[in-house]
Protein backbone atom coordinates (compact mmCIF):
# COMPACT_ATOMS: atom_id res chain seq x y z
CA UNK A 1 0.00 0.00 0.00
CA UNK A 2 2.74 2.10 0.63
CA UNK A 3 3.82 1.81 -2.97
CA UNK A 4 0.35 2.46 -4.80
CA UNK A 5 1.78 5.59 -5.84
CA UNK A 6 3.39 3.85 -8.87
CA UNK A 7 0.19 2.34 -10.42
CA UNK A 8 -2.55 5.06 -9.57
CA UNK A 9 -1.94 7.78 -6.62
CA UNK A 10 -3.30 7.66 -3.70
CA UNK A 11 -6.19 10.69 -3.78
CA UNK A 12 -7.63 9.18 -7.30
CA UNK A 13 -8.20 5.96 -5.96
CA UNK A 14 -9.48 7.14 -2.56
CA UNK A 15 -11.78 9.85 -4.67
CA UNK A 16 -13.36 6.42 -6.50
CA UNK A 17 -13.60 3.96 -4.29
CA UNK A 18 -14.13 5.78 -0.83
CA UNK A 19 -12.22 3.01 0.94
CA UNK A 20 -9.01 4.15 3.75
CA UNK A 21 -5.81 2.70 2.31
CA UNK A 22 -5.28 -0.44 5.00
CA UNK A 23 -2.54 -2.80 4.24
CA UNK A 24 -5.01 -5.67 3.69
CA UNK A 25 -7.13 -4.40 1.65
CA UNK A 26 -7.73 -6.62 -1.50
CA UNK A 27 -6.31 -4.22 -4.13
CA UNK A 28 -2.83 -5.12 -2.63
CA UNK A 29 -3.36 -8.80 -2.87
CA UNK A 30 -4.35 -8.52 -6.58
CA UNK A 31 -0.60 -6.52 -6.71
CA UNK A 32 0.89 -9.20 -4.73
CA UNK A 33 -0.58 -11.67 -7.43
CA UNK A 34 0.25 -9.53 -10.29
CA UNK A 35 3.86 -8.94 -9.38
CA UNK A 36 4.52 -12.50 -7.82
CA UNK A 37 2.42 -15.00 -9.46
CA UNK A 38 1.38 -13.78 -12.65
CA UNK A 39 1.38 -17.55 -14.38
CA UNK A 40 -1.94 -17.63 -11.76
CA UNK A 41 -3.44 -14.57 -12.76
CA UNK A 42 -3.22 -15.77 -16.61
CA UNK A 43 -4.72 -19.25 -16.11
CA UNK A 44 -7.30 -17.90 -13.53
CA UNK A 45 -11.34 -18.08 -14.01
CA UNK A 46 -13.05 -15.81 -10.99
CA UNK A 47 -11.04 -14.18 -8.07
CA UNK A 48 -14.10 -14.73 -5.19
CA UNK A 49 -14.25 -12.91 -2.09
CA UNK A 50 -14.68 -15.63 1.09
CA UNK A 51 -18.74 -15.71 1.25
CA UNK A 52 -18.61 -16.70 -2.29
CA UNK A 53 -16.85 -18.78 -2.16
CA UNK A 54 -19.10 -20.73 0.46
CA UNK A 55 -21.89 -19.63 -2.06
CA UNK A 56 -19.90 -21.36 -5.36
CA UNK A 57 -19.17 -24.88 -3.02
CA UNK A 58 -23.16 -24.91 -2.31
CA UNK A 59 -24.65 -23.73 -6.20
CA UNK A 60 -21.19 -23.97 -8.49
CA UNK A 61 -21.88 -20.58 -9.20
CA UNK A 62 -19.07 -17.56 -9.04
CA UNK A 63 -20.88 -14.41 -8.20
CA UNK A 64 -19.37 -11.79 -5.55
CA UNK A 65 -21.79 -9.86 -3.74
CA UNK A 66 -21.64 -6.24 -3.90
CA UNK A 67 -20.86 -4.97 -0.31
CA UNK A 68 -17.98 -7.44 -0.41
CA UNK A 69 -16.77 -5.28 -3.08
CA UNK A 70 -17.03 -2.58 -1.77
CA UNK A 71 -13.97 -2.87 0.77
CA UNK A 72 -12.33 -3.82 -1.70
CA UNK A 73 -10.54 -0.42 -2.76
CA UNK A 74 -11.49 -1.63 -6.58
CA UNK A 75 -14.57 -0.31 -6.82
CA UNK A 76 -16.35 2.93 -8.18
CA UNK A 77 -18.77 4.14 -5.20
CA UNK A 78 -21.54 5.69 -7.73
CA UNK A 79 -21.93 2.92 -9.90
CA UNK A 80 -22.02 0.00 -7.33
CA UNK A 81 -19.48 -1.82 -9.79
CA UNK A 82 -15.60 -3.05 -10.42
CA UNK A 83 -14.16 -0.37 -11.53
CA UNK A 84 -11.97 -0.38 -14.76
CA UNK A 85 -10.27 2.47 -14.59
CA UNK A 86 -8.51 1.51 -10.80
CA UNK A 87 -7.97 -2.35 -11.92
CA UNK A 88 -6.67 -1.29 -15.72
CA UNK A 89 -4.13 0.84 -13.52
CA UNK A 90 -2.74 -2.17 -11.60
CA UNK A 91 -3.28 -4.54 -14.43
CA UNK A 92 -5.73 -7.11 -13.25
CA UNK A 93 -8.03 -8.29 -15.71
CA UNK A 94 -11.94 -7.07 -14.55
CA UNK A 95 -13.34 -10.00 -15.91
CA UNK A 96 -11.65 -11.84 -13.32
CA UNK A 97 -14.03 -10.76 -10.74
CA UNK A 98 -17.01 -10.58 -12.75
CA UNK A 99 -20.34 -7.90 -11.98
CA UNK A 100 -21.04 -8.05 -8.28
CA UNK A 101 -25.04 -8.67 -7.41
CA UNK A 102 -26.82 -6.83 -4.61
CA UNK A 103 -26.95 -8.52 -1.21
CA UNK A 104 -30.17 -10.92 -0.96
CA UNK A 105 -30.07 -11.83 -4.59
CA UNK A 106 -30.76 -15.24 -5.28
CA UNK A 107 -27.83 -16.57 -6.92
CA UNK A 108 -28.61 -20.41 -7.19
CA UNK A 109 -29.48 -23.54 -5.66
CA UNK A 110 -27.93 -25.95 -3.41
CA UNK A 111 -26.67 -28.47 -5.79
CA UNK A 112 -26.83 -32.60 -5.50
CA UNK A 113 -23.15 -32.80 -4.84
CA UNK A 114 -23.04 -29.75 -1.93
CA UNK A 115 -26.37 -31.68 -1.04
CA UNK A 116 -24.62 -35.26 -0.48
CA UNK A 117 -21.94 -33.65 1.78
CA UNK A 118 -23.60 -31.48 4.01
CA UNK A 119 -27.30 -32.96 4.42
CA UNK A 120 -29.01 -30.12 2.84
CA UNK A 121 -31.57 -31.12 0.81
CA UNK A 122 -30.85 -30.01 -3.04
CA UNK A 123 -33.12 -26.87 -4.84
CA UNK A 124 -32.69 -24.84 -1.62
CA UNK A 125 -32.11 -21.49 -2.47
CA UNK A 126 -28.63 -19.52 -2.15
CA UNK A 127 -28.63 -16.19 -1.86
CA UNK A 128 -26.11 -13.73 -1.86
CA UNK A 129 -24.40 -12.23 1.82
CA UNK A 130 -22.47 -9.46 2.22
CA UNK A 131 -19.81 -7.50 4.19
CA UNK A 132 -20.33 -7.92 8.28
CA UNK A 133 -20.09 -4.64 8.92
CA UNK A 134 -22.94 -3.42 6.52
CA UNK A 135 -24.91 -6.10 8.03
CA UNK A 136 -24.34 -4.84 11.54
CA UNK A 137 -25.56 -1.71 10.72
CA UNK A 138 -28.57 -2.34 8.28
CA UNK A 139 -29.36 -5.37 11.05
CA UNK A 140 -29.11 -2.08 14.13
CA UNK A 141 -32.23 -0.35 12.40
CA UNK A 142 -30.76 2.67 11.85
CA UNK A 143 -32.20 5.21 10.08
CA UNK A 144 -30.24 7.64 7.25
CA UNK A 145 -27.90 10.07 9.23
CA UNK A 146 -28.52 7.85 12.33
CA UNK A 147 -25.10 6.53 13.29
CA UNK A 148 -23.85 3.82 14.68
CA UNK A 149 -20.99 2.53 16.75
CA UNK A 150 -20.14 -1.60 15.74
CA UNK A 151 -17.57 -3.24 18.09
CA UNK A 152 -15.84 -6.13 17.92
CA UNK A 153 -12.64 -6.74 16.01
CA UNK A 154 -12.60 -3.00 15.08
CA UNK A 155 -14.59 -0.02 16.80
CA UNK A 156 -16.68 1.62 13.46
CA UNK A 157 -18.40 4.72 14.01
CA UNK A 158 -20.16 4.91 10.59
CA UNK A 159 -23.78 6.27 9.02
CA UNK A 160 -25.94 5.25 6.36
CA UNK A 161 -26.42 8.53 3.75
CA UNK A 162 -27.23 8.87 0.53
CA UNK A 163 -24.30 11.13 -0.26
CA UNK A 164 -20.52 10.67 0.43
CA UNK A 165 -17.39 12.85 0.06
CA UNK A 166 -14.12 11.12 -1.28
CA UNK A 167 -11.77 13.85 -1.50
CA UNK A 168 -8.26 15.03 0.37
CA UNK A 169 -10.23 16.51 3.08
CA UNK A 170 -11.63 13.30 3.81
CA UNK A 171 -8.48 11.55 3.36
CA UNK A 172 -6.47 13.01 5.76
CA UNK A 173 -9.50 12.61 8.49
CA UNK A 174 -9.24 8.62 7.66
CA UNK A 175 -13.16 9.07 6.60
CA UNK A 176 -13.58 5.48 5.16
CA UNK A 177 -16.95 4.88 2.39
CA UNK A 178 -18.30 1.90 1.93
CA UNK A 179 -21.55 0.36 0.07
CA UNK A 180 -24.47 -0.15 1.76
CA UNK A 181 -26.67 -3.22 1.85
CA UNK A 182 -29.24 -0.96 0.29
CA UNK A 183 -28.53 0.81 -3.39
CA UNK A 184 -28.82 4.37 -2.88
CA UNK A 185 -27.06 4.65 0.66
CA UNK A 186 -23.23 4.34 1.84
CA UNK A 187 -21.56 3.71 4.50
CA UNK A 188 -19.28 6.18 5.84
CA UNK A 189 -17.29 6.44 9.51
CA UNK A 190 -14.49 6.45 10.83
CA UNK A 191 -12.67 3.17 12.20
CA UNK A 192 -10.18 2.07 14.73
CA UNK A 193 -8.65 -1.45 15.80
CA UNK A 194 -10.59 -2.56 19.03
CA UNK A 195 -7.05 -4.09 20.37
CA UNK A 196 -5.47 -0.62 19.44
CA UNK A 197 -7.80 0.51 22.45
CA UNK A 198 -7.59 -1.53 25.11
CA UNK A 199 -3.41 -1.37 24.25
CA UNK A 200 -4.44 2.78 24.95
CA UNK A 201 -5.95 2.08 27.91
CA UNK A 202 -3.07 -0.17 29.44
CA UNK A 203 -0.39 2.22 28.76
CA UNK A 204 -2.64 5.22 29.93
CA UNK A 205 -5.22 4.23 32.85
CA UNK A 206 -2.06 1.26 34.45
CA UNK A 207 0.66 2.47 33.40
CA UNK A 208 2.17 1.11 36.74
CA UNK A 209 1.41 -2.08 36.23
CA UNK A 210 4.80 -4.22 35.39
CA UNK A 211 2.53 -7.99 35.16
CA UNK A 212 -0.69 -9.12 35.20
CA UNK A 213 -2.31 -5.72 33.63
CA UNK A 214 -4.82 -7.69 31.87
CA UNK A 215 -6.27 -9.64 34.39
CA UNK A 216 -6.20 -6.34 36.59
CA UNK A 217 -8.43 -4.87 33.88
CA UNK A 218 -10.70 -7.79 33.46
CA UNK A 219 -11.13 -7.37 37.28
CA UNK A 220 -11.86 -3.80 37.31
CA UNK A 221 -14.13 -3.33 34.09
CA UNK A 222 -15.84 -6.74 35.80
CA UNK A 223 -16.51 -4.55 39.24
CA UNK A 224 -18.60 -2.32 37.36
CA UNK A 225 -21.69 -3.80 36.43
Amino acid sequence: MANIGKYITLPSLYKECGVLPFTFNTINKLIWFIEKKPELVKKSHRFLFMPSIFAFLLTGEMINDTTMAGTSMVTNLSSRKFSTSILNSIGFPSEKLGDPVESGTIIGKVNSKAASETGIPPGIPVVATGHDTQFAIFGSGAEKNQPVLSSGTWEILMVRSEGYKTNKEQLDMSITTELDSRPGLYNIGNQWIASGILEWARKTLYADLKDNFYETMISGANSQR
